[in-house]
C-alpha cells in the first residue's frame, strides 16, 4: 500500500479574487441571500455554537462577507495574508470550478449548487468530488459525469484507450459519534451558560456518556455543586453527576473588557484535542462589553471499533456496487478525522477490507484512502496538504487497471 503526501496547488494572490467571484457567480447571489436567511432562521436564538457549526458546514456566506469587508466591496486589493479560513476554502472551490464547470451536465450543476448551500455538511462531499475530478482533468482525462439522480459512479474518465469509473465516499466524524451535533450544541451551550451563571471562565474538556443532553437547569445545578464559589482552579479533574468527566482550568470572570477575546476563543477552538468538538463564548454572556471567555471541548460516547469497521466495510462495498463493472472502477474514500495515511497502511483492518472487496468485485481496480486536509502554518498563510494511501487490486480482471494514476508520481 503506497502512502504519499499530496499537497494542494498553492493559491496565487493574483487569482484569489477571480476564484472567489467564480464561486459566487456559480452559487448565485439570490441563492446566497436565501441561504443566509435560512441560517438566521436556524439560529434565531443566537446560539454562538450553533452559529459556529452552521458556518462550518456552509462556509461560503462567511467567506463572501469577509471578502466584501476586507476589500471594502472591491475598492481595496486583497492580499494573501488577509485570507480567512473560509475565504481560502472558497477560493480553492472557485479555482476547481473554473476548470470543471464546462464538464457538468446542467441538472448536475443545479444539484451541486443546492448541496453546496445546504446546512448538513454536503458541501464537503462536493469539494471531495471536485478535487478528485480535477486531479484527472489535469492529467488529460475527459470527464463524463452522470447527471443528477442517475444511479452509478460520480464520473467516467477517458484518455486514449484508458477508460475507468470513479466513485467517491466520505466518512464523517458522525460515523463514530453517538452524540449528534444537535445534542452536542445543546449540551455545550448549557455548560457555557452554566459557567457564565456561576461566574467562571476558562477551558474544560468534557467527556460525557450521554447521547441526550440534560436540561440546562440540571447542568447549572451540577456546576454550582461542583464549584460553589468562583476561584482560581488550575487543575480540574472530576466526575460530575449528570454530565461526565471534566478536566481543565477555570477562574473567576475578569472585570475588565478584553479586545482579544474572540482571537483567544478561535485559538482555543483550533487547539481542540482529536475527536472533541469545540464550543466557545465570550463572558459575561449578554453583556455589551465581554471581559472573559470560556471554551468547552466536548466528546460523547463512541461506536465500538467493530461497529465502526462494519460501517466502513459497508460503505466500500456500496461504492463497489455503484461501479458498472463494464470498465475498471476506482473507489475513493475520505475519512474526515484521520490526519495520517499511515493509519490505513499500517492497520490490518484496512488491508483485510480491501482484500474482501477485491475478491468480491474484480472490476474494482483500486481503493484510494484519503485523510482529511491538514493545514501547515506559513508566513503568508497556511498551506494545505493531505496524505493518501492506495491499495491496488492485483486480481482485477482489466489489465489496463494498472495504468490508472492514483496520485502524482513525484509525491
Amino acid at each position: 500500500m503506497n502512502v504519499p503526501r499530496v499537497g494542494a496547488d498553492p493559491l496565487h494572490e493574483r487569482d484569489i479574487v477571480r476564484c472567489l467571484r467564480q464561486l459566487r457567480a456559480f452559487l448565485g447571489q439570490a441563492n446566497i441571500d436565501a441561504s443566509r436567511r435560512r441560517m438566521e432562521q436556524l439560529n434565531r436564538d443566537a446560539n454562538p455554537f450553533r452559529d459556529f457549526v452552521l458556518r462550518q458546514k456552509q462556509p461560503w456566506i462567511t467567506a463572501f462577507d469577509d471578502l466584501d469587508r476586507l476589500t471594502l466591496r472591491g475598492q481595496r486589493p486583497l492580499r494573501l495574508p488577509m485570507l480567512t479560513a473560509q475565504m481560502r476554502r472558497a477560493a480553492v472551490a472557485g479555482r476547481l470550478l473554473d476548470r470543471l464547470l464546462p464538464t457538468f451536465p446542467t441538472a448536475l450543476a443545479d444539484q451541486m449548487r443546492t448541496r453546496l448551500l445546504d446546512f448538513t455538511g454536503r458541501s464537503n462531499s462536493v469539494m471531495m468530488e471536485w478535487e478528485v475530478a480535477h486531479f484527472y482533468l489535469r492529467r488529460g482525462f475527459a470527464l463524463h459525469w452522470l447527471d443528477a439522480n442517475e444511479p452509478g459512479p460520480e464520473f467516467r474518465a477517458t484518455r486514449d484507450a484508458l477508460v475507468f469509473e470513479v466513485e467517491c465516499k466520505r466518512i464523517t466524524r458522525q460515523s463514530k459519534e453517538l452524540l449528534s451535533d444537535r445534542a452536542a450544541i445543546n449540551m455545550g451551550t448549557s455548560i457555557l451558560r452554566g459557567l457564565n451563571a456561576i461566574g467562571m471562565a476558562g477551558h474544560v474538556e468534557v467527556t460525557t456518556p450521554l447521547v441526550e443532553p440534560p436540561a440546562a437547569q440540571e447542568v447549572e445545578a451540577a456546576l454550582r455543586a461542583a464549584f460553589p464559589q468562583a476561584e482560581v482552579l488550575p487543575n480540574i479533574r472530576l466526575e460530575m453527576a449528570g454530565i461526565g468527566q471534566i478536566v481543565g482550568a477555570l477562574h473567576p470572570i475578569a472585570a475588565v473588557a478584553d479586545p482579544t477575546l474572540v482571537e483567544q476563543i478561535r485559538r482555543r477552538v483550533e487547539e481542540s484535542p482529536h475527536d472533541f468538538r469545540a464550543l466557545g463564548a465570550t463572558l459575561s454572556w449578554g453583556q455589551p462589553q465581554p471581559t472573559d471567555s470560556a471554551v468547552v471541548w466536548l466528546r460523547g460516547p463512541r461506536r465500538t471499533p467493530e461497529e465502526h469497521r462494519d460501517h466502513l466495510l459497508h460503505t466500500v462495498e456500496e461504492a463497489a456496487e455503484q461501479l458498472s463493472a463494464e470498465v475498471p472502477g476506482l473507489i475513493v474514500v475520505e475519512i474526515e478525522d484521520v490526519r495520517d495515511a499511515e493509519v490505513f497502511a499500517g492497520n490490518p483492518v484496512f488491508t483485510h477490507m480491501a482484500q474482501r472487496v477485491f475478491e468480491a468485485s474484480t472490476h474494482v481496480a483500486a481503493i484510494l484512502w484519503r485523510c482529511g486536509m491538514e493545514q501547515i502554518p506559513m508566513p503568508n498563510g497556511p498551506i494545505e496538504q493531505r496524505s493518501v494511501a492506495a491499495a491496488r487490486n492485483g486480481t482485477c480482471r482489466f489489465d489496463e487497471a494498472r495504468d490508472i494514476p492514483l496520485f502524482d508520481e513525484h509525491t
